[in-house]
């Protein structure tokens, strides 16, 4: 490192955004911005880190949250990140973010583009905006074509537990199978549904008699 070239100190943020990425993908993501930070003059002094978050917003990720708290102490001059889509991939959201980081003094950084200037930003963000599009668009017909076939597009449903099946070493999901214990409760509530009770009533009843939901 050159005499004259000054320390500044540095957090890194590392995401990754669902269950079916790897785990290791945030220490991979560390890894690279720590080579960055050591070849560029940065002190890591804190690491923020969402595990299985998604980058369409703040919501859901305490870790961009902490980060964006930690910046109005003005302790750290730079947050780097392996890419500007870890940070976020709405538009609207990562501009806000990057503002706020600017207006404590504090740069953006990645590997690829080194500080964050706004036209970059800018440029980024719409591709990172077209594939979060992309994304929900996919994610809708793939449910639709699980519906199609009679299965489970997910979400949780009582009485009922996933069922993951492999074939040709790949997970065959939207198959359901029925818990005992609640398909009773399930039934319960639709015998005292017709015999005149009110959803209320059956409430009250499940409650009284400790009966949990999922």
């Amino acid at each position: 490192m050159s005499a004259n070239r000054s320390i500044k100190r540095a957090v890194l943020y590392a995401r990754y955004s669902t269950d079916l990425q790897k785990d290791k993908s945030i220490e991979d993501q560390i890894a690279v911005c720590r080579a960055h930070a050591a070849c560029n003059g940065y002190e890591v002094v804190a690491i923020f880190q969402d595990r299985a978050a998604s980058g369409a917003s703040v919501h859901g990720r305490p870790g961009i949250q902490e980060l964006i708290k930690a910046a109005h102490d003005k302790q750290f001059a730079a947050v780097i990140t392996e890419s500007l889509s870890r940070i976020g991939r709405d538009q609207e959201e990562r501009h806000g973010i990057r503002k706020r980081l600017n207006f404590q003094g504090i740069d953006l950084v990645t590997p690829t583009d080194g500080v964050v200037t706004p036209m970059v930003d800018g440029l980024r963000a719409i591709i990172d905006q077209q594939y979060l599009d992309d994304l929900k668009t996919m994610i809708r017909r793939g449910m639709a074509g699980l519906v199609r076939e009679g299965k489970s597009a997910g979400g949780r449903c009582y009485g009922y537990r996933p069922l993951h099946r492999f074939e040709n070493g790949e997970v065959i999901r939207g198959d359901l199978e029925i818990i005992g214990s609640e398909a009773e409760v399930v039934g319960r509530i639709f015998h005292e549904y017709v015999d005149g009770r009110t959803p209320r009533q059956i409430a009250h009843d499940l409650n009284r008699d400790c009966v949990a939901p999922r």
